[in-house]
């Protein structure tokens, strides 16, 4: 099961998790080039399985629509406000305190470039 931070892809740059719960995972960045941000997700899969989507075998991100880019923040961010890091740990394992603080930050973040790309 790969962490979000380990799907790595030559389409995407300037990189930045805005959720891994071990469970799924979001992400910002910018893909094939794009002056605007992008958001894309992906589940993480269990043992040896890459997740979904993968492509052959490897796993790879899922490009939601940009003109969703700011609902998709807010719904994050509510998700993150409204669960404690003990509700967003994955199989009995708690997020770290210092993870869900960082998560909060870079959808915050995220929103505001949003804002200012006007998406």
């Amino acid at each position: 099961m790969p962490a979000a931070i380990e799907v790595q892809h030559k389409k995407w740059n300037d990189v930045t998790v805005l959720l891994d719960t071990g469970e799924f995972s979001f992400i910002s960045g910018y893909y094939m080039g794009s002056k605007t941000l992008n958001i894309a997700m992906r589940w993480n899969g269990e043992g040896d399985d890459p997740g979904y989507p993968k492509l052959f075998g490897n796993p790879v991100w899922f490009n939601l629509p940009k003109s969703m880019n700011f609902f998709i923040l807010r719904m994050l961010s509510s998700y993150v406000e409204l669960n404690t890091p003990e509700n967003l740990g994955y199989k009995n394992v708690p997020m770290l305190k210092s993870d869900y603080d960082m998560y909060t930050l870079r959808i915050k973040e995220a929103i505001l470039t949003t804002l200012n790309q006007g998406d």
